[in-house]
């Protein structure tokens, strides 16, 4: 027997490449995972609407972050992991860090928005999933992790948020009062000192402007109408550091009453995961329940009416009520778009029922056998036997811990 402990340290995963890879090498060697790989990948190369997908039966929860990190490396371009609740994205998430810790910006989380009323949205939030459609329409590769309340929510449709983004270089004459006027209509915020993301500040013939894909604000001083030069520079300190070539601006916005689903944004050979279904279906059913009592709540109270009726007043970073009115999209609605693309279904322990709706048909099942490790509740001895059993089988163990000793 081999074991091969790893350990992470400082939020890194020590030889990451050596561990991860071989874990992935021994995965990629299984004969049904082989045929899962070889199926999908002729099934993305089908120019129109796939005809059906592919199901992969008796996964758990902890073998499936390696089924997608193996998935984009081996198919590459971009993997998308509909989940049923954040938790569970946010777990795949924590455990695709290891298997893709050389190269951590390929795994993302798609967050809902938080639409109740008068509800404070997150600006580094709202930025991360405005970078993740820049990078979803620039057909970077990318694993997305999407809970279901994410994936029913509308969005500024790809064409429209494509023709709204423009870049910024030392040169160009984008004009000084024409770049304010067009940071506006994108949805930025005046301020006097820019203090988050999703801002812009002017004095004299600079404009100050944390962009919503930018890491740090920009210093962008022109002369005249011609941007002289642009540094990044520090919220706290106010002060200029190196020098930018190229500033990307995309709209400070992403939602659109009448917008389309995230699918718009996928590249068409892109892989889609339908994480158990039954889960899925079940979670947006409570969702949509607990939508019908909150709107039933805010109809029945006066105090509402004023925010029911879409006054402006609410103040910037607030989401309006009149929001509401914006029905989330019904998984019958998805069909279609998830038809477009190459599928991989992982079903629950019991799915009831047969395949829903929404969910393309099947063609054809594999099996890929996981099972928990036992909880062995700190005692050494027990682990100790564990270990000698497997030892016996000639197993190879890995051991991926969170703790440096």
């Amino acid at each position: 027997m081999t074991v091969e402990l790893k350990a992470l340290r400082d939020g890194v995963y020590p030889e990451r490449s050596r561990g991860a890879d071989a874990l992935l090498d021994a995965l990629e060697s299984n004969h049904a995972w082989q045929g899962v790989l070889e199926r999908v990948g002729a099934l993305r190369r089908l120019p129109s609407a796939k005809p059906a997908g592919y199901a992969l039966h008796e996964t758990i929860a902890a073998a499936r972050s390696p089924l997608y990190a193996s998935l984009q490396r081996s198919l590459g371009g971009t993997v998308f992991v509909a989940v049923a609740t954040p938790d569970a994205a946010e777990r795949a998430f924590a455990d695709l860090l290891y298997y893709l810790s050389d190269d951590g910006e390929r795994v993302a989380l798609l967050r809902s928005r938080e639409e109740a009323v008068g509800a404070i949205e997150s600006p580094s939030e709202r930025s991360a999933r405005i970078t993740l459609l820049s990078d979803l329409a620039d057909s970077a590769p990318r694993i997305v992790l999407a809970p279901i309340a994410a994936l029913r929510q509308r969005f500024m449709r790809r064409a429209e948020f494509e023709s709204r983004r423009f870049a910024l270089r030392p040169g160009d004459e984008p004009g000084f009062e024409s770049l304010q006027r067009r940071l506006f209509d994108l949805g930025y915020a005046r301020s006097d000192v820019v203090s988050a993301v999703g801002e812009y500040a002017v004095r004299g013939g600079i404009i100050d402007l944390f962009a919503a894909t930018s890491e740090a604000p920009t210093r962008i001083e022109f002369f005249g109408d011609a941007i002289e030069s642009m540094r990044s520079f520090g919220i706290e300190s106010q002060r200029s550091s190196a020098a930018i070539e190229r500033l990307d601006v995309a709209p400070w916005t992403d939602r659109s009453d009448d917008g389309t689903s995230i699918f718009d944004y996928l590249p068409r050979d892109a892989t889609i995961v339908l994480e158990e279904p039954a889960k899925i279906a079940a979670v947006a059913g409570a969702l949509d329940d607990e939508r019908t009592r909150e709107r039933h709540t805010l109809l029945a109270d006066p105090s509402t009416e004023p925010a029911l009726s879409g006054v402006e007043g609410l103040g910037a970073g607030l989401v309006s009520a009149g929001t509401l009115t914006a029905e989330p999209i019904g998984l019958t609605e998805l069909r279609e778009p998830i038809g477009d693309h190459a599928t991989l279904i992982l079903p629950g322990a019991i799915e009831a029922g047969g395949t829903p709706e929404w969910v393309p048909a099947v063609l054809e099942s594999f099996v890929l056998e996981s099972r928990p490790v036992e909880h062995f509740n700190r005692q050494i001895a027990l682990f100790s036997e564990a270990m000698r059993e497997w030892s016996n089988t000639g197993e190879r163990v890995y051991i991926v811990s969170a703790a440096v000793s």
